[in-house]
């Protein structure tokens, strides 16, 4: 089995996290299943790689990173 490295997961589950929200538009108002349903799994697959990573790096550091790379992100893709 290959360990990546807990920040290569955590840079994925921001760009998982970002797609998502990029794509939140699409669901118009959770009323258009396909998309929904991507949208929220795409949130589920980045808590899920965001909950891996803590078992190897301090939550406040994992989450910090997570929450404001992932926020600067998507107001990039905004504008």
């Amino acid at each position: 089995m290959i360990m990546l490295s807990p920040f290569v997961v955590l840079l994925a589950a921001i760009g998982i996290e970002v797609g998502a929200t990029a794509a939140l538009p699409r669901t118009r108002g959770f009323h258009d299943l396909l998309w929904s349903v991507l949208v929220l799994g795409g949130y589920a697959l980045s808590i899920w790689l965001l909950a891996i990573v803590v078992r190897q790096m301090s939550v406040s550091v994992a989450y910090a990173v997570w929450s404001g790379l992932g926020t600067a992100a998507i107001a990039a893709v905004g504008v």
